[in-house]
């Protein structure tokens, strides 16, 4: 288990932080004012997901988690990586079109176009 840079007694969270230091962060940044989240909240979704990305399931580690949402609902999902968070935006938030690139990934045209010798 690592440990956090900003107490070398407690296991890293996120962006750096143990999650004491990870709750004073979120308070900051008032989750409830965007997504409905009170703090504690948002520290208990944390600890639910064990810091682990619920996209991925890869600790953030020194990553900054952001909170993934239903863009037309507004509703919170969960944490996950920027980048992550992203992969689902770029696929408009459709299970299928996200199902259809990673098949489309696994065997790409040209590996359908050429048989092997």
């Amino acid at each position: 288990m690592e440990m956090a840079p900003c107490h070398s007694d407690k296991p890293l969270v996120a962006y750096g932080y143990c999650m004491d230091c990870f709750e004073t962060w979120l308070s900051k940044r008032k989750p409830s004012e965007r997504y409905g989240l009170s703090v504690e909240d948002a520290v208990a979704l944390m600890k639910y997901q064990e810091c682990k990305c619920y996209l991925c399931g890869y600790l953030f580690g020194t990553d900054m988690p952001v909170i993934d949402h239903d863009h037309l609902s507004g509703n919170p999902r969960g944490f996950a990586h920027k980048k992550c968070n992203s992969l689902i935006a770029f696929g408009m938030d459709s299970p299928d079109l996200i199902r259809k690139v990673a098949d489309n990934l696994e065997t790409p045209p040209y590996s359908r176009m050429v048989t092997p010798n």
